[in-house]
């Protein structure tokens, strides 16, 4: 199966700060109670997956647009041939 994401190559810029979000968020995480860490749990579920469906929208907007970009690109050379 074809995954674009696969590919990605990530920034270092990208890399830090992944890093220095999970380290900020496992000391938050031992401040809560078990029924906090539950409710925050059920939260960055649903918040994980609407971040992958805007992500996934983005994506397909993504190749729209290219899609639309490379149909110009191709009637302009016709029209200047």
């Amino acid at each position: 199966d074809f995954c674009p994401a696969d590919g990605i190559e990530y920034s270092e810029a990208y890399k830090k700060q992944k890093r220095e979000t999970f380290f900020a968020y496992q000391a938050f995480y031992e401040t809560l109670d078990q029924e906090q860490k539950e409710r925050l749990e059920e939260f960055l579920e649903l918040d994980t997956e609407l971040s992958g469906m805007a992500q996934e929208e983005h994506y397909i907007e993504g190749i729209k647009i290219g899609i639309l970009l490379m149909l110009e690109v191709l009637r302009f050379d016709k029209l200047n041939l």
